[in-house]
C-alpha cells in the first residue's frame, strides 16, 4: 500500500479516478473512518489530508506493515502552510507536523511539487525529516508562457476584461480556453457579474464560477464541462481552482491581482498549456493587491527593464538560459516591445485604440491633468529634501532601512523629474515603486511644503478582501465540529 497526503478534496477524487483507471484500488481516508480500520487492508493507495492523519495515527499503525511509501503531493505546502509567515499564524497547521509520518512506518518518502524554490525544497527535506535525499529536478521554465504584467484599467472591470468580453461574444466555442484567477470571494464575484452585465442571456453557458462556496454539484459540473471539452470557455476562480487540477488546452491564465509569492504565481501559470498550446499569461494589478505579496512578487510586477522569464529563472535559481528559438514576442511584455521580427501579433488584450508599438506597456503612466509650472531650482530642492529624509531624517517615523530600500536615488531622481504632476497619492504609488501610502503622503507634503498647490495629501483607501481559499480544508474542519458535536 502507498500512503498519499493531498492538500485537497479535488485533487484527491481525480487521483482516485486515475488510479482506478489504472487499475488500483485506491480510497480517501475520512476522520469518521476508524470503525472501518480492516477494511483499508484490501486497498493500493490510500489519501489522505494532513488534518485527517493526525485524527488516525492508530489507523497508519495497522497498517504500517502494509505501507510500502509515503508521497506528499504538492509538497511545498508544507512550507507555505505549516509555518509561520510574515508573523501570521500557519494556514493549516498540520502541514507542519506531517514529518510525524517517520515515527509511524519505516517507509521511504517521496515528495512531489511543480514549484519550489531550492530554499524552499531544503525546507521541505528539513520539516520532513529525510536523509539521504536524491532531488530529482526540472526546470520550471515553461516556454510556451508569454508573462504579460499591467495595471488594471482604472476605468473598471468592463475596460480591463472587456476584450475578453468580446472575444467570447463573437467566437462562443471557438473563444480559447480561460481561468481568471481572482484574489478573493468578492473580486470573483465582481467580474461574473461584469460578465453577465455585458453577455446576452445566450452566453451564459460559455463562462462560469468556481470557488470553495461553490455547491458541490456546480464544481463538479464546472469541472467536468472544461474538462472535456463542451461550451464553457472561461472559468473565473479563486485558488480552488488551483492545485492538480488538469485541463491540458488551457490557452490563456489571468490574474486580477497579486499571488503572495512567484511560487504561487508559477504554480498558477502552469495550469496553462500542457498540451503544449501557447499561453498568454497576464497579471492585472491595483496597488492594493501589492500589500499582501512578498518583496519578490512585488519586484516582479514593479520591474519595468528585465525580462520577467529571466525573473523567474532568477527566483528558482536556475541556471538555465532562454532558448535562442523563443521569439521576443512570445516571451513577456517587456520583450515584445523590444522585438523587430516583424511578425509580431497584435496584443488583443491591451485593446487596438491603446496600442502603441513603440512603447512598453508598462511606461505608460497614469494620466494627470493636474500639472505645475517647475524651475530647476525647485526641482533640486525637491530632490534635496528627499534625500535628507533617505538619509534618516524621519527614521522615527518610517525606519531608515524602510527609507533607503523604498526611496532609492534613481527613484527620487524619477520622481523629480515628473515633479509637474505629483498631487496626488494614486499618482505617485501607481507610477513608481512606492508601495506604502505613508512614503506617498510624505512625499507629497514634501511637494506641497514647496509649492502651496495641495490642500491635502489624499491617500487612497482600499479594501482588500484577502481569503485564503481551500475547499478540502473547509471539509476537514466541517468533520472536526461533526465529531466534536458527536462526542
Amino acid at each position: 500500500m502507498v500512503l498519499v497526503v493531498a492538500p485537497l478534496q479535488a485533487l484527491v477524487n481525480e487521483q482516485i479516478t486515475s488510479c482506478e483507471k489504472l487499475g488500483l484500488r485506491a480510497v480517501k481516508l475520512e476522520c469518521r473512518d476508524r470503525e472501518y480500520i480492516n477494511e483499508f487492508d484490501k486497498f493500493d493507495v490510500l489519501f489522505t489530508s494532513p488534518e485527517t492523519l493526525e485524527r488516525h495515527y492508530i489507523t497508519i499503525r495497522h497498517l504500517q506493515d502494509r505501507i510500502i511509501g509515503v508521497v506528499i503531493d504538492e509538497s511545498h505546502c508544507v512550507v507555505n502552510w505549516g509555518t509561520t509567515n510574515n508573523n501570521k499564524a500557519p494556514f493549516r497547521v498540520s502541514y507542519g507536523r506531517v514529518g510525524n509520518i517517520n515515527a509511524l512506518v519505516n517507509a521511504p518518502i517521496m515528495c512531489l511539487t511543480a514549484t519550489a524554490s531550492a530554499k524552499t525544497r531544503k525546507k521541505i527535506i528539513q520539516m520532513l525529516h529525510m536523509v539521504n535525499t536524491n532531488v530529482i529536478y526540472l526546470s520550471p521554465d515553461k516556454e510556451n508562457i508569454k508573462y504579460v504584467v499591467e495595471k488594471a484599467d482604472e476605468k473598471g472591470l468592463d475596460a480591463t476584461f472587456g476584450w475578453i468580453i468580446e472575444d467570447l461574444k463573437k467566437n462562443l466555442e471557438g473563444c480559447p480556453k480561460t481561468i481568471i484567477f481572482c484574489t478573493s470571494f468578492k473580486e470573483c464575484g465582481e467580474i461574473y457579474d461584469t460578465f453577465s452585465d455585458i453577455l446576452p442571456d445566450s452566453c451564459t453557458t460559455y463562462y462560469a464560477m468556481y470557488h470553495a462556496k461553490t455547491p458541490e454539484r456546480i464544481k463538479k459540473q464546472v469541472l467536468s464541462d472544461i474538462v472535456v471539452d463542451r461550451n464553457l470557455r472561461i472559468v473565473i476562480a479563486t485558488s480552488a481552482l488551483g492545485m492538480g487540477i488538469n485541463i491540458p488546452d488551457i490557452q490563456r491564465v489571468i490574474h486580477y491581482g497579486a499571488p503572495q509569492d512567484l511560487e504561487s504565481y508559477v504554480q498558477a501559470v502552469g495550469r496553462g498549456g500542457r498540451n503544449g498550446c501557447n499561453v498568454l499569461a497576464i497579471l492585472y494589478y491595483k496597488n492594493y493587491h501589492l500589500r499582501h505579496c512578498d518583496e519578490k512578487m512585488r519586484a516582479f510586477i514593479k520591474n519595468r527593464v528585465q525580462c520577467r522569464r529571466l525573473e523567474v529563472l532568477k527566483y528558482f535559481k536556475e541556471k538555465k538560459k532562454k532558448s535562442l528559438l523563443l521569439l521576443m514576442h512570445n516571451c513577456c511584455d517587456i520583450c515584445s516591445s523590444e522585438c523587430v521580427c516583424g511578425l509580431c501579433p497584435v496584443d488583443v488584450h491591451r485593446g487596438t485604440e491603446n496600442t502603441n508599438a513603440s512603447a512598453h506597456p508598462c511606461d505608460n503612466r497614469k494620466e494627470q491633468s493636474l500639472t505645475r509650472c517647475v524651475s530647476s531650482e525647485e526641482r533640486q530642492t525637491f530632490v534635496d529634501v528627499l534625500k535628507d529624509i533617505q538619509q534618516g531624517g524621519n527614521a522615527a517615523v518610517f525606519g531608515t532601512a524602510f527609507l533607503k530600500n523604498m526611496l532609492q536615488d534613481s527613484v527620487i531622481n524619477e520622481l523629480g523629474n515628473d515633479l509637474e504632476h505629483l498631487f496626488s497619492v494614486e499618482y505617485v504609488t501607481g507610477n513608481f515603486p512606492i508601495l506604502d501610502n505613508t512614503v506617498a503622503c510624505e512625499i507629497l507634503n514634501v511637494v506641497n511644503d514647496i509649492f502651496q498647490d495641495i490642500d491635502e495629501a489624499s491617500s487612497e483607501e482600499q479594501h482588500f478582501n484577502w481569503v485564503r481559499d481551500d475547499f478540502y480544508f473547509s471539509e476537514v474542519a466541517d468533520s472536526y465540529d461533526s465529531e466534536e458535536s458527536a462526542n
